[in-house]
């Protein structure tokens, strides 16, 4: 009798995996096929002449800087496509030389920094996957982000200090959270492309300071736990959307895991503020978009898509992405042309959400952060549920090319970190890298936490006099021990807070061992022991779901 038992058992188990891999497994492409379709939308959407139209604004060069943002951050859209391509040729064309060196991307219209910003964006992001641009694009990139500097607020005594205005002409003009979000967008996506890293410029100090300025706490969860919010400006009301905005801010300047941080997320996850359906807490939908886009990006920069989301442990990534493909998405009629995709569209709300264009942007960049599945161009891993690695605070990785990344997270050391005498500071990551020249190599860019690269913290990368730790390499585990890599090669720019790894396709570093166009390496960056040879074939232990704390995390997040 017990072994029909255990039969039945085992044949209702098998049934429960094999229904909710098929459960999984639609979901998972139900979001690709939206990806996909709103990607098909803004593609069609294009002008002959290479931009794009927002139907509310009317604001050409902020719907293309957008528009193009949104099929860079996503896989589909080749930054070598002419659609990439005249969009880019779109915003260079219409820039403005307000002499000295100094362009402006704006259309003079009231929304002077929105727009000036937004072209930073899509241009810096451009010309950071391309690797290398001409000199015209590069001195466009860095004259725009010295004019977005020379309008910021910077007087101590001023209470707008450290923030940005609509008027891009007085730097003493009103500030707030949202002209400040897009402000500081341009600069954090320039800065990583011209290699500064934006944690140690003086900007993001004082935006810093007006982030504290305009902060407002909102009493304690009923665990105890601070709540906040932040405000429009100094004085000014608070809600959701400008609460999006600091958050995003915070995780840009390099303060992910600032108590500001913590509070908002403990706000949000709260059960009267929880909800993507509508914007909280008010019944307006005039900037919903603009909120999920900010909210979606600060969540997955500081809370991180492998946790939950407040005391009711909410699995804020599914809410959100179920709500923006199951009750927002707009299907249009199935393409006639062969190899399309269905179009998909968001209807903006106006206000601050624009038209259609803006919104579609927004929601398809949200989506992408928040789902690991969704190739991107760069992820965002905060620190994981479990942490045993010295350095807390948000990492970054990026790719250049059409290199994608998937399925990234954070994974805690181990008891392997205390087989050798190794210090590997922000811990390990998995993720694969797809779209590799099949046997060739890529570069992974990893952006640090500011404390990485500090030399008064012991487990940093730099000693004490600026110089670099010795034996900084790649580790791996090999025959159950953390072991540097020699021939993975490792370059630390200490003034970018950026580590770059060149990784082969079937090379050392790839677990599979094949060269099939796509690399799968866990590993960590650290220092402290001589590379030895490498253990022959795909050894490495760390990817193992038996060995990962997050098991089969990202295999159930759209379950």
């Amino acid at each position: 009798m017990k072994g029909k038992i255990g039969f039945v058992i085992a044949v209702a188990l098998a049934f429960l995996m094999v229904t909710a891999g098929a459960a999984l497994a639609a979901n998972q492409q139900k979001v690709a096929d939206a990806i996909h379709g709103g990607q098909q939308w803004l593609v069609n959407a294009q002008a002959p002449d290479g931009g794009w139209t927002d139907n509310n604004w009317g604001v050409r060069n902020t719907a293309t800087a957008f528009a193009l943002a949104a099929l860079l951050e996503t896989n589909g859209v080749p930054y070598t496509s002419t659609v990439i391509t005249n969009g880019i040729a779109f915003l260079m064309a219409h820039a403005t030389d307000l002499g000295g060196g100094v362009w402006r991307l704006g259309d003079g219209d009231g929304h002077q920094n929105y727009s000036h910003n937004a072209c930073l964006l899509a241009l810096a992001l451009y010309a950071a996957q391309a690797g290398s641009v001409s000199p015209t694009l590069t001195a466009m990139i860095e004259g725009a982000k010295q004019f977005t500097l020379s309008y910021q607020t910077t007087n101590p005594a001023n209470n707008y200090y450290g923030s940005w205005g609509y008027d891009t002409g007085d730097k003493n003009y009103s500030g707030d959270n949202s002209n400040t979000q897009f402000a500081v967008m341009g600069l954090w996506y320039a800065d990583r492309f011209l290699q500064n890293n934006p944690a140690n410029e003086d900007w993001a100090t004082y935006n810093y300071a007006w982030l504290q300025h305009t902060f407002a706490s909102q009493g304690n969860d009923p665990l105890g736990n601070p709540m906040g919010m932040f405000q429009y400006y100094p004085g000014y009301t608070w809600d959701a959307a400008m609460t999006g905005s600091g958050l995003w801010q915070i995780a840009m300047i390099g303060k992910a895991d600032d108590d500001m941080a913590k509070a908002v997320a403990n706000w949000f996850g709260y059960t009267p503020n929880y909800n993507w359906a509508i914007t909280p807490p008010s019944n307006s939908t005039c900037n919903y978009y603009y909120f999920i886009y900010a909210m979606a990006k600060a969540l997955t920069a500081t809370v991180g898509a492998q946790n939950l989301l407040g005391p009711e442990q909410r699995p804020w990534t599914t809410d959100l992405v179920n709500e923006m493909v199951d009750n927002k998405a707009i299907w249009d009629p199935a393409p006639v042309n062969p190899g399309e995709y269905t179009p998909v569209h968001w209807q903006g709300q106006y206000c601050l959400d624009g038209g259609n264009t803006l919104a579609t942007a927004w929601v398809l960049m949200a989506i992408a952060f928040v789902d690991p599945n969704i190739e991107k161009k760069e992820a965002f891993l905060p620190d994981p549920p479990v942490v045993d690695f010295p350095i807390r605070g948000l990492i970054t990785l990026s790719t250049t090319g059409n290199v994608t990344i998937q399925r990234a997270q954070r994974r805690r050391l181990g008891p392997e970190r205390f087989a050798q005498n190794v210090t590997l500071p922000v811990g390990a990551t998995e993720f694969t890298l797809n779209n590799v020249t099949v046997g060739g190599c890529t570069v992974l860019n990893i952006l640090l936490p500011p404390e990485a690269m500090n030399p008064a913290n012991l487990n940093s990368f730099v000693n004490a006099d600026g110089t670099l730790k010795a034996g900084i390499n790649w580790f791996k585990i090999r025959n159950g021990e953390w072991k540097g890599q020699g021939n993975i090669p490792i370059i630390v720019d200490k003034v970018a807070g950026v580590i770059k790894v060149t990784l082969c396709d079937g090379g050392p570093g790839d677990e599979d061992g094949v060269a099939n166009g796509k690399i799968v390496d866990p590993g960590a960056p650290g220092f402290g022991a001589a590379a030895p040879a490498p253990a022959p074939g795909p050894t490495d232990q760390a990817a193992s779901k038996s060995d990962s704390p997050f098991g089969c995390f990202i295999d159930t997040l759209l379950h």
